[in-house]
């Protein structure tokens, strides 16, 4: 067996740091971005996850490619039939550091789990964008940094069908509002009203595109004119019963 093919680190003979960082490299130019540690599944943050891979995983079908042991969508279907099996809650803790694709890891959670509905679908993904957007900062290591901490939860019928969820935010870093470092930037939904909103809008809450304004940087918008996004995320949340629990800074 060769160490790309070695799913879980918990089985490698010999489990030096060296083994380890090898068998992750190999599984990653293979295209096989996890790897469990027993029952811990450990990813590198990748977007090689795909629509196709996605349906494979939620219907079990190998017909178009073999299904990896350790895939995250796997890891889900795993813990979501032993919650419909034993009708009991679980619970799934993303840890790591900075720019190491945590909310990446729960929007593909989101996506598996509310695959089955595409109206829920999309109000889970509206509200992830949302908070994700309004509790985000540019870092040296991570431009779209979440300066927060998430709890996400999820509801489900008997079938096993979702039916609905929860975003509740805690340890927002509020300082960072009022207090700004000389190497740090402010949250990025400032930056995205700047330089993303219309000249009418800005005009009704009597702000200036150009004015160097205490609380921000001055800094091009480097590609972050997502207002619209936001704005149609705002629509999506608020034309729907979905609870959606968001901070106001």
């Amino acid at each position: 067996m060769t160490q790309s093919n070695v799913c879980n680190l918990a089985h490698l003979s010999i489990p030096t740091e060296e083994c380890i960082i090898q068998t992750l490299k190999l599984r990653y130019e293979s295209k096989l971005a996890y790897t469990l540690v027993g029952s811990v599944l450990l990813s590198v943050h990748t977007e090689l996850d795909s629509e196709q891979e996605l349906k494979n995983y939620h219907t079990q079908d190998e017909k178009n490619q073999p299904l990896d042991p350790a895939h995250l969508y796997l890891f889900l279907y795993k813990h979501y039939r032993r919650m419909h099996h034993h009708k009991e809650s679980i619970s799934v803790i993303l840890s790591g550091e900075t720019g190491s694709g945590k909310s990446t890891i729960l929007r593909r959670t989101i996506d598996f789990m509310t695959a089955a509905d595409e109206n829920l679908h999309t109000i889970f993904t509206a509200g992830h964008f949302l908070i994700t957007t309004m509790g985000s900062a540019k870092t040296l290591q991570n431009n779209y940094a979440s300066r927060f901490a998430l709890y996400t939860r999820l509801y489900f019928a008997d079938t096993g069908l979702c039916t609905g969820g929860e975003f509740f935010q805690y340890g927002l870093e509020v300082s960072r509002v009022a207090r700004l470092q000389e190497d740090r930037y402010n949250f990025n939904i400032f930056y995205d009203l700047l330089y993303g909103a219309p000249q009418g809008f800005l005009d009704i809450l009597q702000l200036q595109r150009e004015k160097e304004y205490r609380y921000i940087k001055a800094r091009a918008s480097e590609g972050m004119n997502i207002f619209q996004e936001n704005y149609l995320a705002v629509q999506v949340c608020e034309n729907d019963d979905f609870y959606f629990n968001a901070f106001i800074l």
